[in-house]
């Protein structure tokens, strides 16, 4: 049987527990009636966003710049602007042809990853062919007509009936993407943690980095922290993922310690 960890004193048996991850103590609560388990990778808020992110849009800023630093509502704005983007900047300074967005094929699963960005970006994440939203008990289908899933693929042909598109981006693998990336030949990224890499000194000198760029209301499923003054809803502090940690009724006494 599953123990409740209510019938415990969780604060003296998983003091950290108990004073960090009340959001998600409660979120399992009322799912289950107890505290029957509790998810992996809970995190705490933080004072504010501070560097890049596992995700979230990043452009060629100082071309973001040339055509007017536009405020951005939604991932569907990025498109025109990447156009006129690439309209000022078509070739490297080595005459190799410049993409606004290139994509890869080795990080597909049950899903395009590339689409799924879409989603990610707007708090989901997918297991299996589900689409699970970070903080509210939203579960859709990624088959739907209208899920986060579909638009992010309507949002990809848009991009390639604009002509942004990497051509490639169906059969290169991600060490051609990011060799692209490297060479000064893609404007857009949804990994930070890759485009930084590429934000070698040298580009930074010559002001052509890769830099965040959010739009309004974005809420990436796994962003580390929670800006205290922005109205956007991001990810919730203490919030559970999918696999969730339960004892056994005939667990012995050793006590939970703290990370």
């Amino acid at each position: 049987m599953i123990y409740d960890w209510d019938k415990s004193d969780l604060a003296t048996v998983a003091p950290y527990i108990s004073a960090h991850y009340q959001p998600a103590l409660e979120r399992s609560r009322g799912k289950w009636g107890g505290m029957y388990g509790l998810g992996h990778e809970i995190q705490e808020a933080s004072p504010g966003l501070t560097g890049n992110h596992t995700g979230g849009p990043t452009l060629r800023y100082d071309l973001y710049k040339q055509v007017g630093a536009p405020e951005l509502s939604s991932l569907d704005d990025y498109l025109p602007v990447l156009k006129e983007m690439l309209e000022l900047y078509p070739t490297n300074e080595d005459g190799q042809t410049v993409y606004a967005i290139s994509y890869w094929n080795d990080w597909d699963g049950n899903c395009l990853n590339s689409a799924m960005q879409y989603a990610l970006m707007n708090g989901c994440d997918a297991y299996g062919f589900a689409l699970w939203h970070a903080t509210e008990d939203k579960i859709q289908s990624i088959l739907d007509e209208d899920s986060l899933y579909t638009s992010g693929l309507k949002w990809i042909y848009n991009a390639n009936q604009m002509g942004l598109l990497d051509p490639d981006s169906s059969t290169q693998g991600f060490m051609d993407a990011f060799t692209k990336l490297q060479n000064d030949r893609v404007l857009y990224s949804d990994t930070p943690k890759i485009s930084d890499i590429c934000n070698t000194s040298d580009r930074d000198a010559a002001g052509k980095s890769m830099q965040v760029v959010n739009f309004a209301g974005e809420s990436y499923y796994d962003l580390p922290a929670i800006p205290t003054a922005a109205p956007s809803p991001w990810r919730l502090p203490a919030t559970p993922r999918m696999w969730i940690g339960s004892l056994n009724s005939l667990t012995g006494p050793t006590p939970m310690r703290a990370p």
